[in-house]
């Protein structure tokens, strides 16, 4: 039966003075930090509306034959749902 792998570390006491920590478990480095899975996909909460509202806009110029009307309308509106995603990540977490 193998025994469990104790983990050692140093640490600063009060005094100044240089000790041995001897643990079970490894130390979580101070580095490790606690992010919720939603930020990961931070990126395409602010990508994606913005893409599609530039590429609904530009597809509806063409077709009526405007110039930018709708593209910047669909810049609008995806700036808007940006906000809007960005304010539901933050209330949620």
């Amino acid at each position: 039966m193998a025994q469990p792998k104790s983990h050692v570390y140093s640490k600063m006491n009060e005094d100044g003075d240089i000790e041995k920590v001897i643990t079970k478990q490894p130390r979580k480095s101070e580095r490790d930090l606690n992010i919720p899975p939603e930020y990961f996909n931070l990126g395409m909460y602010l990508v994606v509306p913005l893409i599609i509202g530039v590429a609904g806009g530009i597809y509806l110029d063409n077709k009526f034959g405007t110039q930018g009307t709708f593209t910047l309308i669909g810049i609008v509106f995806g700036t808007i749902s940006i906000f809007y995603n960005l304010y539901k990540l933050y209330k949620k977490g």
